[in-house]
């Protein structure tokens, strides 16, 4: 009896290893998925701004997101929220989580390079984590966490102290650089507002709803600082950039980051885009003809 009571204790245990090791290895996957996800859209906004102004363009790129996302509700019917507090929060969401950082990155890559903007966007999980400690029951800072934001901040500093910049130094960088630290921090209060307010609503809806309430703000805004576009100018190349820029991250993207939202927590999704950095420098010199430099590679890393 004693033995069969042991065997019994060790197959429960190995079964418990067993599906944390499953946990780990789907977390692991999630963060590459997305961090490939996010580079490449990154690398379609630089291609497609260079043809298109900043407010047009991400006014089309979450336009397209929009259609996409509406035919996936219209196949997949999830859950349609239409309470008031749920309203609300999308709303919210809409702004400072597609709204803001899409416009703020668009505007950003005039002054500085794709890669250098991925880089500089991982201060976000800095500022998600000191929120979600604060605000947040259940996500007190620990040693990863605390190792994670001093990785993230070291890197950031490197990177801006060494003006590295594909696209130059001096103040036109520095105004980059600081459009993308400000959209991390747009972001990151997103998430927390999202862990705290929206977990029982699904992150298909999440993600369609904020991309409708942020192409009407993109939209008016685009309309009214840059007027009506001369669609029959822009070449291909830019319409192609745009629907990659378009799918990958306010789609599928945003997507999966609200499903580890809800499934994980709002620290862990602040840290999907951590591979982000890497993937984009990549794409960066093997696609646009970016400097990868050595500052840029210790901040990166």
């Amino acid at each position: 009896m004693v033995e069969a009571s042991n065997g019994i204790s060790g197959l429960a245990t190995q079964a418990v290893s067993a599906e944390r090791s499953r946990g780990w290895l789907l977390k692991v996957g999630l963060i590459l998925l997305t961090g490939i996800i996010q580079s490449v859209s990154i690398a379609g906004v630089g291609i497609a701004t260079t043809f298109i102004s900043p407010a047009t363009f991400t006014a089309f790129r979450v336009g397209i997101a929009s259609l996409a996302l509406g035919g996936l509700l219209l196949l997949l019917r999830p859950e349609l929220r239409r309470d008031r507090r749920a309203v609300a929060s999308i709303g919210v969401l809409g702004l400072l989580n597609a709204a803001v950082p899409f416009l703020a990155l668009a505007v950003a890559l005039a002054f500085i390079s794709t890669s250098l903007a991925a880089a500089l966007f991982q201060v976000a999980p800095v500022y998600t984590v000191v929120l979600a400690s604060l605000f947040l029951p259940g996500e007190r800072l620990n040693a990863p966490r605390v190792l994670g934001t001093v990785t993230a901040v070291a890197g950031a500093i490197i990177v801006i102290l060494a003006g590295a910049s594909a696209l130059g130094t001096g103040p036109q960088a520095l105004i980059g650089e600081v459009i993308i630290i400000l959209s991390a921090f747009s972001v990151a209060v997103g998430v927390v507002f999202a862990r705290a307010r929206v977990r029982d609503v699904p992150p298909l809806t999440l993600a369609a709803g904020q991309a409708f309430v942020a192409l009407g703000i993109i939209a008016s805004l685009a309309l009214i600082v840059e007027g009506v576009p001369a669609l029959a100018t822009f070449p291909p190349l830019a319409w192609a950039a745009t629907a990659v820029a378009a799918l990958t991250t306010p789609v599928v993207g945003f997507w999966l980051f609200y499903y580890i939202v809800e499934r994980y927590s709002a620290s862990l999704a602040a840290f999907t885009g951590i591979t982000t950095p890497l993937f984009s420098a990549a794409i960066g010199v093997a696609l646009l003809g970016e400097v990868f430099t050595l500052p840029m590679a210790f901040g990166t890393l």
